[in-house]
């Protein structure tokens, strides 16, 4: 599927991370990286807006995320997009999903 766009989330630090934004179900190739789940939603006047409801790091963007452990609980809230960033290095994944659930408090991580 094609990118439905690009956005940026800004971690606790400050720091800013920008992810492509896909719809929720996209199949992804072998690549490791960060991912936010969102309900991405029209706002009037402001265009397209995100609510962050899980972020996360794998080495493995082409399981499916209906096989993920909270995948109930993401459609329960209205999961329809996944953003994702590629990053080969799990220690650089795990600091900035560290940084970014500091900074958003997602609902269904914890």
């Amino acid at each position: 599927m094609a990118s439905l766009g690009k956005t940026v989330i800004k971690g606790g630090s400050g720091k800013t991370y920008r992810f492509r934004v896909y719809p929720l179900g996209t199949k992804f190739r072998k690549i490791s990286g960060v991912y936010v789940i969102t309900n991405r939603y029209h706002n009037e006047g402001t265009g397209y807006r995100h609510k962050t409801l899980y972020i996360g790091q794998t080495e493995d963007f082409s399981m499916p995320i209906d096989r993920h452990d909270k995948a109930q609980e993401f459609m329960q809230h209205g999961a329809n997009c996944i953003c994702v960033q590629s990053d080969a290095s799990e220690d650089s994944r795990t600091v900035k999903a560290q940084d970014l659930v500091a900074a958003l408090h997602p609902r269904c991580n914890g």
